[in-house]
């Protein structure tokens, strides 16, 4: 509460004592609690994607990336199953889904090369966008250069295309032109935005007149939130001008 400068915590594990809440008062408050994925409720992104925002989602998004590679050099494997199983979908050209294309290409050409010769050529990156450019927040010359080293690194950009549905073996868009396509594909990362958490809208809403912008709370230039002189928030809980990259973090 930032009226009575207190925070409230509630022990959610299995095994509870006599006591689960207890609340502690705070002189100074850095919130940095983070965002949830926004996958804007379509169909099945939870259950058949992988996401990019936790230390454990990026476990499992390699350990889902290497299975793809071990599964396509299973002996007997089918071509079209093979080229199913070594096809990577990233959606959302942000800076995180452009930075893990281009390391997932830089660990073809540095790694799986040497590893898997007759596999390392046959894997296919697409990048799904659904505005009109890939990396919006970013200036024109930065959006055309990554444009052209990402055509000479042969990865497929897909502009003005939605998701309609992610299944467990494929991706439904919806192309340009209206049209209805499915892609089949071994993996799908969703790097497609942020939402704030239920916490972060909660606290937002004890300051109505100054906490406005949807997409996080909104803070000075000393990162103190504003309307709450003794709360500080950094990171993605916040919603600044500031592009949404580990070197802005770090300067904050």
């Amino acid at each position: 509460m930032p009226t009575n400068k207190t925070v409230t915590f509630t022990d959610n594990s299995e095994i509870k004592g006599d006591t689960s809440s207890t609340s502690i008062k705070y002189d100074y408050l850095v919130y940095a609690v983070g965002a949830e994925v926004q996958t804007f409720n379509i169909p099945r992104v939870k259950e058949h994607a992988v996401f990019m925002k936790e230390l454990q989602d990026a476990k499992r998004m390699q350990r889902g990336f290497m299975d793809c590679l071990e599964t396509a050099a299973f002996p007997g494997q089918s071509p079209e199953e093979v080229d199913r199983l070594l096809h990577m979908v990233v959606v959302g050209s942000g800076p995180t889904g452009v930075e893990l294309s281009g390391e997932l290409h830089d660990f073809l050409e540095d790694d799986l090369k040497s590893w898997c010769p007759e596999l390392a050529g046959k894997v296919k990156i697409t990048l799904v966008e659904a505005l009109p450019s890939m990396l919006p927040m970013f200036s024109k010359q930065l959006i055309s250069y990554t444009e052209s080293t990402f055509k000479e690194s042969k990865i497929d950009i897909l502009t003005k295309t939605m998701v309609k549905e992610v299944k467990e073996r494929s991706v439904v868009l919806q192309m340009p032109d209206k049209s209805i396509k499915e892609v089949p594909c071994g993996l799908v990362v969703w790097a497609a935005g942020n939402k704030g958490r239920k916490l972060t809208q909660d606290l937002m809403a004890k300051l109505p007149a100054e906490q406005t912008n949807w997409r996080g709370i909104t803070v000075d230039n000393n990162l103190r939130m504003k309307g709450a002189k003794d709360i500080f928030s950094i990171g993605d809980c916040t919603a600044t001008s500031y592009a949404p990259t580990a070197q802005v973090a770090l300067q904050q």
